[in-house]
């Protein structure tokens, strides 16, 4: 098995690289168009920024051994009730052309903040994909707890993820926990949706480029 679609991006507010839920939300409305269904499971590893235009390839788990995760800014792992998939993402000569206004701190501007719990949350309820705000809450909430000086901006690292994304108008408190912290510069957070843990998120800084 071998499928692949081209992407048109979009960039983001002032971003000059195509940001983590960007990618994700893609790969999530791949997903029926490539006729895969009852997905348990979603994994993706963010290895370097992706400034252009990019190439969605599925391939099964007997072509993946042939495959360097490191060597794509991006790769998806797709468990289902009956077959494992992966997606590597590859860059393309084809440059972003377009943009979009988007602010981060507008999307969650009625979020809840307890620095003694080290946990943030918020009712979602819109039409925005729900990754989005997982992104920036857990942003919102390492620039709260970490200190800013000596280090670079928070990227999307890692994330494990259950299939609620594929639902559809889905309300609930959002929640994210910090869990762990590596030297400062990794963190991992647990997220909850609905008072259940739905998966967990990695953020680095000063690694990608």
């Amino acid at each position: 098995m071998k499928q692949s679609e081209i992407t048109n991006f979009c960039y983001l507010g002032e971003r000059d690289y195509v940001q983590g839920a960007t990618i994700t939300n893609a790969l999530i409305r791949l997903i029926p168009v490539w006729g895969i269904k009852n997905i348990t499971k979603i994994s993706g590893y963010f290895n370097f920024l992706l400034k252009t235009q990019a190439r969605y390839s599925l391939i099964d788990a007997f072509e993946f051994v042939s495959y360097a995760m490191k060597s794509y800014p991006a790769t998806f792992t797709l468990i289902s009730d009956k077959a494992k998939y992966f997606v590597l993402i590859s860059p393309e000569p084809i440059s972003i052309i377009n943009r979009k206004p988007y602010d981060d701190d507008s999307l969650i501007n009625n979020f809840e903040l307890d620095t003694i719990k080290r946990e943030i949350s918020i009712y979602f309820c819109s039409s925005l994909p729900l990754f989005n705000y997982i992104i920036a809450l857990n942003k919102r909430l390492l620039i709260h707890l970490l200190p800013i000086e000596g280090f670079g901006q928070w990227f999307l690292a890692k994330f494990e993820l259950d299939n609620f994304m594929h639902s559809t108008n889905i309300k609930g408190l959002l929640k994210l926990k910090l869990n762990s912290t590596v030297g400062g510069t990794t963190t991992r957070t647990i997220i909850e949706f609905r008072g259940q843990r739905i998966g967990t998120i990695f953020f680095s800084r000063g690694k990608l480029k």
